[in-house]
């Protein structure tokens, strides 16, 4: 996880441009196509396009991050984490869902059950971060095996287009709560239900 901290301008501020959140900030890479509802055929917002240039920056900032020994060591943080997210979520619920609507040509009760999915699952992953982990079995008489899970690095996330809140969501909260510092990504259509996930 690249930051901890609240944001505090949403994705879309500059003209309804939607942009990438990397290490904190809000990056933009000047190169903008419009988000089309496919039920529609009318684009309702901008996105900012992400590239090679983006990725190396979201890369090197999560490996950063995992290096800082108190995310990938305190489950009680990543718990933490996981709950407010869930929070977030629901307070911002129904801006999520009209984003989802448009973005995705959902109907409004599609696209409210997707984002009601998300709160429920970052709790439960919230409580398995606080869980033991480790698992041990005999081998042979006097020895014992010890499997010990640890988080292995930076995990790269990708969000189909058919559910991109749910399926995000779904990946993200086990590798948050896992200890690695994930990057999640989604198709280019779909740029701001996924840049307007609350974090």
């Amino acid at each position: 996880m690249t930051s901890t901290s609240s944001k505090t301008e949403t994705a879309t501020t500059s003209h309804q441009v939607a942009r990438h959140w990397i290490d904190g900030a809000w990056v933009d890479s000047g190169e903008h196509h419009d988000s089309v509802n496919p039920a529609t055929g009318e684009a309702f917002a901008t996105y900012a396009m992400g590239g090679a240039a983006e990725a190396e920056q979201a890369i090197d900032a999560a490996k950063r991050a995992f290096a800082v020994p108190g995310w990938r060591s305190d489950r009680a943080l990543r718990a933490s984490v996981l709950n407010r997210m869930a929070d977030r979520f629901e307070d911002h619920a129904d801006e999520l869902v009209d984003v989802l609507a448009l973005e995705n040509g959902k109907t409004k009760p599609q696209a409210r059950f997707e984002v009601q999915f998300a709160p429920e699952t970052l709790r439960f992953n919230a409580a398995l971060a606080l869980a033991e982990a480790g698992r041990a079995s005999r081998v042979t008489d006097g020895e014992v095996g010890l499997v010990l899970r640890q988080p292995a690095g930076v995990a790269g996330i990708i969000a189909p287009w058919n559910a991109p809140v749910a399926l995000a969501i779904r990946s993200l909260a086990p590798a948050l709560a896992a200890g690695t510092t994930p990057i999640p990504s989604s198709p280019r259509s779909l740029g701001r239900p996924t840049s307007s996930l609350p974090a």
